[in-house]
């Protein structure tokens, strides 16, 4: 792999288990574009390969309670106060920064195998519909 990376120190809300799955960063346009592929890093050691398949950029006071809850399993209290010890040594004003909510989807290769099972029960009643 040699992509761009993604790095966690922790897997908020268990989200990175999920198909699809999200993170909430400081917006930088140049390092997460849509249709990308970026290598996922936790603690060191890459954990796999996703695509960035959505993007929405919000000031720092306008992430939403359900945004914070779905990416970091906290109320928006608790996500804003994470958000900014996150970012204490960015130097930046944290208040007036633009954040991204990005929605990343796992390669085929790196789903868990219990997704790789569900998966086609929950495609054929799609195609049926």
């Amino acid at each position: 792999m040699s992509n761009k990376k993604i790095k966690f120190c922790h897997n908020w809300n268990l989200k990175l288990i999920c198909k699809n799955w999200s993170t909430i960063r400081l917006k930088d346009e140049v390092k997460f574009q849509l249709n990308h592929a970026y290598d996922i890093e936790i603690n060191d050691e890459i954990f796999g390969e996703c695509v960035c398949v959505y993007i929405k950029h919000f000031k720092f006071s306008d992430i939403s309670e359900p945004l914070f809850r779905l990416d970091m399993g906290l109320n928006q209290t608790d996500g804003r106060k994470m958000l900014k010890h996150l970012y204490a040594d960015k130097n930046i004003d944290i208040e007036n920064s633009i954040f991204s909510y990005m929605l990343f989807e796992w390669r085929p290769q790196y789903l868990d195998i219990k997704q790789i099972n569900i998966e086609p029960g929950i495609q054929q009643i799609l195609k049926a519909s």
